[in-house]
């Protein structure tokens, strides 16, 4: 079977020089798939099992120096996300993390002014209420 990945790749490229390298390097066949650096970077890849990307991703750099390659990677498993910096052979990389922004809820869900107010005459009507069948019970009993 094998584990599928959805792979796209941006370049960045710090010099002259290393544009002038990075547009060779986009017609390259870089993966053992014989997918270009160009179908990486616009996305006309589909998932596909590629367990040397990396290694393969390094020996590439080497080719170009100082063009910096980002990877991303999205596995089919969640939540296997994560980006790679690639450049002059060497690769640092990181799982992605997720977060949740937590909106201005006193702009968007605020608090009702009225609503202890509410409580509080809800509450002392029940008390009027028990107190009065109280003294109706006394009454009663004697």
């Amino acid at each position: 079977m094998g584990y599928y990945t959805r792979y796209t790749l941006e370049v960045e490229y710090p010099t002259e020089m290393s544009r002038r390298l990075y547009e060779l390097a986009i017609r390259a066949e870089t993966t053992s798939y014989d997918y270009s650096l160009g179908d990486l970077m616009d996305d006309q890849t589909d998932t596909i099992k590629w367990y040397d990307w990396e290694k393969e991703m390094i020996a590439f750099s080497l080719k170009y120096p100082n063009v910096l390659f980002v990877m991303t990677g999205v596995g089919e498993e969640h939540p296997d996300v994560w980006r790679a910096w690639i450049r002059n052979g060497r690769s640092v990389s990181t799982k992605a993390t997720f977060t949740f922004e937590t909106p201005k809820l006193e702009v968007v869900l605020p608090l009702r002014e009225d609503v202890e107010q509410i409580q509080r005459n809800k509450i002392a009507e029940e008390r009027a209420k028990l107190m009065k069948a109280l003294e109706t019970l006394k009454e009663i009993e004697g």
